[in-house]
């Protein structure tokens, strides 16, 4: 079993090892303040590629988030004990370290593998990564504890190599009628079943149940900052919420198309958004752009539980 140590970026940059936690687990069981500070994580995906990540602890405030926190829950309180790492990506590849001993393995319900092994280190360099997953967590660590807590993060080289990006689908309790002037901002066709469509924005009318296609036309997505163009959330955020009178903060986000589509109010509607890639996210956040709140959902995750610490001594 590994156990957690601190790790603190110094003025430098580097990410040192510090004094252990009081208290840290892997796989579920308590242990004592062992060390390291770091470990090895992979994620190796059936069928697909392996991630390969370094767990250790990180200052919420060199966390970069590229997203916006859902409208009143950012400043919940911070939990006392962390159970999943924050995913964070940045662009250079890791650095490569020998293992310090066995590592633990699990494997879950679809058959992703889940590796972990402390590893040697004598600090490295890290530039400011960005948040993948867990911004919610960094904002509330920060307001509740201050921007120099420390936060658990699983740290992703290579631009995200491996890592995949969904998106949220959208439910509005009350909406207006797709307007006649949306053709001036959609090439708009109408289809007999809701389903997600690449390079579109299906749209789902409560009150008559009719499904339709919306492809941004041209000029209409020029009018758009050129690199949120690629997240499907900021496109309907830019040419479709004003035609039909919503806000981003009157939606509810849910994971499966299909639950957004059986979940449509009579007098609101469904969007269906494709996709976004992995380097829209990280393209955003270097130029300092937020994403909409929850215009990405990240797979696959770290497991809970797999490392885990608690603010002892925070």
């Amino acid at each position: 079993m590994a156990a957690l140590a601190r790790r603190i970026r110094d003025e430098a940059g580097r990410y040192q090892p510090g004094s252990a936690l009081g208290r840290a687990v892997s796989l579920g069981d308590l242990e004592g303040p062992i060390g390291p500070a770091l470990f090895r994580y992979e994620i190796h995906q059936p069928g697909g590629m392996t991630v390969v990540g370094l767990v250790g602890i990180t200052r919420a405030a060199d966390l970069v988030p590229h997203e916006g926190t859902v409208f009143g829950i950012s400043d919940h309180p911070a939990p006392a004990v962390e159970i999943r790492p924050i995913l964070a990506i940045v662009d250079e590849p890791l650095p490569l370290a020998p293992a310090l001993g066995p590592r633990v393995e699990v494997v879950d319900p679809t058959g992703t593998r889940h590796t972990l092994a402390a590893v040697e280190h004598e600090g490295w360099e890290l530039h400011r990564p960005v948040v993948a997953d867990g911004h919610h967590r960094r904002r509330a660590v920060m307001v509740t504890r201050g921007d120099d807590t420390t936060v658990l993060t699983m740290v992703v080289g290579d631009s995200g190599s491996g890592l995949r990006a969904g998106t949220f689908h959208r439910v509005f309790g009350d909406a207006g009628e797709l307007p006649p002037t949306a053709a001036d901002a959609f090439e708009i066709e109408p289809v007999p079943e809701p389903t997600v469509t690449d390079g579109a924005l299906v749209w789902v009318a409560g009150h008559s149940g009719q499904v339709v296609e919306l492809r941004p036309r041209a000029d209409a997505l020029a009018t758009v900052p050129e690199v949120l163009r690629g997240s499907p959330a900021a496109v309907a955020e830019a040419l479709l919420y004003p035609l039909l009178g919503v806000h981003e903060n009157d939606a509810l986000h849910i994971a499966s198309w299909e639950l957004a589509v059986e979940g449509v109010p009579g007098r609101g509607g469904a969007l269906l958004l494709p996709d976004v890639d992995v380097g829209t996210v990280l393209s955003a956040a270097r130029a300092g752009r937020m994403l909409p709140p929850k215009a990405s959902r990240f797979h696959p995750k770290p497991l809970r539980g797999m490392v885990l610490r608690e603010f002892a001594g925070e």
